[in-house]
């Protein structure tokens, strides 16, 4: 038994129904056989960080002279577009599938990233192109709908009826509580 100074600390994210849990951050002294039970295998965190660190420097140089109020702004296209129609379809439309939140935060993250890449900020003035493939500088005017395209779409054409049934009961969870 730990002692209560050596607990870890577990913090869960999870989108209700019938999605997976996933694990945002561990911290604590004792953790290898927390993370063993839930993951079956140990992980290697600090690999993970410096490939991370990496990745952030080498972005870092890559984008050196460039308004960083707007690449936050490209940051949070990124993630409008992979997380918001998934989530607003997932609170608010019964025929909402898995399959379509997970085809529609792909969409949604893919199209984003290839359109950053094919704009005026990469092609121009990262690349030193003339001309950029793709005109708009921020792209989440074309791939938040995408998103949300591709999300209905596929909940349409393969609907899962758990998925409804769920729903239906979350929703009568809420507006009377308790199992109803």
């Amino acid at each position: 038994m730990l002692s209560r100074r050596a607990l870890p600390i577990v913090a869960l994210a999870t989108a209700p129904g019938r999605g997976a849990v996933g694990i945002v951050r561990l911290s604590g002294p004792a953790l290898q056989p927390l993370v063993l039970a839930l993951c079956g295998r140990t992980l290697v965190p600090r690999v993970a960080t410096l490939l991370l660190g990496i990745v952030a420097v080498a972005l870092g140089i890559t984008f050196k002279g460039q308004n960083v109020a707007f690449m936050v702004s490209l940051a949070f296209a990124l993630a409008a577009s992979a997380n918001f129609p998934a989530l607003i379809l997932a609170i608010f439309w019964r025929g909402y599938t898995t399959a379509g939140a997970v085809t529609s935060m792909v969409v949604g993250a893919v199209t984003t990233l290839a359109l950053i890449y094919l704009s005026p900020t990469i092609q121009i003035d990262v690349l030193g192109g003339s001309e950029a493939w793709f005109p708009l500088k921020n792209p989440a005017l074309v791939t938040v709908p995408l998103s949300f395209v591709a999300g209905i779409l596929v909940s349409l054409l393969a609907p899962e009826r758990a998925s409804a049934d769920g729903f239906r009961a979350l929703e009568r969870r809420m507006h009377l509580g308790g199992e109803w």
